[in-house]
């Protein structure tokens, strides 16, 4: 479920794109987006990378992160540099924030019955 939330996202990203093929073909780009996860009790928020070119008609290899933090500018500059000198193909690049809250653990038990605090 949680995969086809952050694919649905994706997709209406990579839709509200299409207007501005004419930009994305100059530049690469950099939006954050958040996605509702009713496991986590909260949105998520993850910054994604188009590729300069991006065309939504194309197939892309897609790289996942975690605790993708708030800065994705030198990721930018290293995606954009990696791709321009053909060293690797244009991707799309997720980055998922991470938070500070605290996981709740009270509910967890051991094999033994015991609550693991």
């Amino acid at each position: 479920m949680k995969n086809f939330c952050l694919l649905a996202s994706i997709a209406v990203l990579v839709l509200a794109c299409k207007a501005n093929t004419e930009l994305l073909q100059e530049h690469s780009l950099v939006a954050v987006d958040s996605i509702y996860s009713k496991n986590l009790n909260e949105y998520r928020k993850h910054n994604v990378y188009l590729p300069r070119g991006f065309k939504t008609t194309h197939r892309y290899p897609i790289i996942f992160a975690t605790d993708g933090g708030t800065d994705i500018s030198e990721t930018k500059e290293l995606l954009d540099s990696l791709i321009s000198k053909q060293i690797i193909k244009p991707l799309i690049f997720i980055a998922s924030f991470s938070n500070t809250k605290i996981a709740d653990s009270s509910l967890v038990t051991t094999s033994d019955g015991k609550k693991f605090i």
